[in-house]
């Protein structure tokens, strides 16, 4: 039951994704232009570790990134796991309770930091921190998740995210075997956040991310204007393409 629920969530994540680019001549030839879009209303808080409706989680797609991704193509290939943030899957233990990745170099978040390890450790806190709505579910597995459950401020998860900056590397560790685990890392509430980003919701404040758009302005009354990350590069054509957008939001191309 678990299984199917975990796979309705990412079929609904995938309702929006991007137009599958054919070559770089394609990309080229749409680069341009603006798309505008309705919407009745606002969908509540901008903060992806927060937000669980279809509506900002198709939004968050082209602006945040996990260590892994759903891939972005056309039916069942948008179920495969890619890898995102991290330069491959993960190596996992034989017991299948640790996941070791090893985090690409060269990304930057829209405001122009690098993203680090000290980011992605930081970004697994806050998820509890914020309490988040699948703290308690998707990654209560992690090894220290109850301990942060129990106490959310004073969430470190230790033990359970392990990061190694001289290695460039992050170790999740979890308590018993999950077959869904990096199902739930390719969820919209494990993307990686810059480590100072504030721990409690920021409401209608956007916070820089890695993917191909950032948000430019939003008014929850009025509108949300999305634009090209200006330090974005294509690093994974499957997880995190330079885009064709289709119909989640209200882009400048």
């Amino acid at each position: 039951m678990k299984k199917l629920l975990l796979a309705a969530a990412a079929a609904a994540l995938l309702t929006c994704t991007w137009q599958a680019p054919a070559s770089a001549e394609y990309l080229k030839e749409h680069r341009g232009g603006t798309m505008r879009l309705l919407a009745r209303s606002a969908a509540g808080t901008l903060d992806p570790h927060i937000n669980y409706t279809l509506q900002y989680w198709q939004i968050f797609q082209p602006l945040y990134d996990g260590l892994v991704a759903f891939r972005k193509a056309d039916g069942k290939d948008g179920f495969k796991i890619v890898a995102d943030l991290a330069e491959d899957m993960p190596a996992v233990s034989d017991d299948g309770k640790t996941f070791t990745f090893k985090l690409r170099k060269g990304i930057k978040f829209s405001n122009g930091q690098d993203v680090t390890v000290k980011d992605v450790v930081a970004s697994f806190q806050r998820i509890f921190k914020v309490s988040g709505p699948t703290s308690g579910t998707f990654y209560a597995g992690i090894v220290g998740a109850d301990k942060c459950l129990a106490d959310t401020k004073s969430c470190t998860l230790e033990g359970g995210v392990v990061g190694d900056e001289a290695a460039g590397t992050i170790t999740i560790n979890i308590v018993k075997p999950d077959a869904e685990f990096i199902d739930k890392l390719a969820m919209p509430h494990a993307v990686i956040l810059p480590a100072d980003t504030p721990t409690e919701d920021v409401g209608s404040n956007p916070i820089p991310g890695t993917g191909a758009y950032t948000i430019s302005a939003y008014d929850p009354n009025k509108g949300m204007t999305m634009v090209r990350n200006p330090h974005f590069h294509e690093w994974s054509e499957e997880a995190q393409p330079t885009a064709i957008p289709t119909w989640c939001s209200m882009i400048s191309a």
